[in-house]
């Protein structure tokens, strides 16, 4: 089993940008030095967070890190150019190869998404069959040969990739719902989703439809675990990011619950691997959460999921962050 971070960047009083991207870069740190395998920056749209598109932030976690895996989770296709975020994931996965992955998903639609897509109309931007279609052009456009791919794209053949990767970064399909599990799969694409009530019979699913391609010759799935951990429940709880009526967005926990909380969950989905993002918008207190994490965890990874020793020397953020 593999275990990563996601993080979003929450917003806090007192805090700007510059601070929530230093705060962001210092848990990248923090998180490849306890061993997690992957860190990834969340795409999000509506709510209160230091970004929301945070294509620009991974070189800076790419730069400041040497081996662990960085990657977007995920880039909102419904919202996007496919052959914009084509150049953009090939840059990515060129400056730090093999290391650079990204997830596909989709959103709900407001204002700024729809200005994104580059729609005026709200019912056809947010069509299912129109973001398959945006899914598969940014795919073809990174240069993979996929069965079953939807090739509509009228621009596709003048689209010119550069730079070109000496490896495409590894696309994953993220979802929370039983259509994208059936894009995953039909696809032959590694499949993350939203540990929920309904999840598990989603993986289930997904395993038994997968059809062996160019990407994978057979399933690979991620779970993703939202929560807020602390000293106690009832601290976690104070520490929780909360809907505008008041109301906690996800579960709390003790930290010294985290080995049973993800053993559990190990049983219930027989993963690949966990990405857990926290609802806390204190750096200090997840810097916390990730260590206990890590220490109790530490039977369940395999030692080859951990992002131990060296790759290549980070960079000083200093140096990419002047004053």
């Amino acid at each position: 089993m593999r275990l990563g971070i996601c993080e979003r960047g929450w917003t806090r009083p007192g805090a700007d940008v510059r601070s929530l991207v230093q705060e962001m870069v210092d848990s990248a740190r923090h998180v490849e030095q306890l061993g997690f395998g992957r860190f990834w920056l969340g795409e999000h749209h509506h709510v209160q967070t230091g970004w929301t598109v945070p294509d620009t932030l991974v070189s800076l976690v790419g730069a400041a890190t040497s081996r662990i895996t960085i990657g977007i989770g995920g880039v909102l296709m419904t919202g996007r150019n496919p052959y914009r975020t084509a150049l953009d994931m090939a840059l990515l996965a060129s400056a730090f190869p093999g290391r650079f992955e990204f997830g596909i998903g989709r959103s709900t639609f407001g204002g700024n998404t729809l200005c994104l897509a580059g729609e005026d109309d709200r019912a056809i931007a947010v069509d299912t069959t129109r973001y398959e279609r945006r899914a598969a052009t940014l795919l073809r456009c990174l240069g993979f040969d996929i069965d079953g791919l939807p090739n509509e794209s009228a621009h596709h053949d003048a689209f010119e990739l550069q730079p070109r990767p000496a490896a495409p970064p590894l696309p994953w399909l993220l979802g929370t719902s039983t259509s994208s599990m059936q894009i995953a799969a039909r696809w032959g694409l590694p499949f993350a989703c939203v540990h929920n009530a309904v999840a598990a019979q989603v993986v289930v699913e997904y395993r038994r439809t997968f059809r062996p391609s160019a990407v994978l010759a057979k399933p690979r799935c991620m779970v993703s675990v939202q929560g807020v951990f602390g000293r106690s429940r009832e601290h976690a709880a104070q520490h929780t990011i909360r809907h505008p009526d008041g109301s906690p967005t996800v579960e709390t926990y003790a930290r010294h619950e985290a080995r049973e909380l993800f053993a559990r969950l190990f049983e219930i989905y027989q993963p690949d691997e966990f990405i857990y993002t926290d609802f806390c918008a204190d750096p200090a207190e997840r810097r916390e959460t990730y260590s206990a994490i890590a220490h109790q965890t530490a039977d369940l990874v395999d030692g080859e999921h951990r992002s131990a020793g060296n790759r290549t020397a980070p960079v000083a953020v200093a140096q990419l962050m002047p004053a």
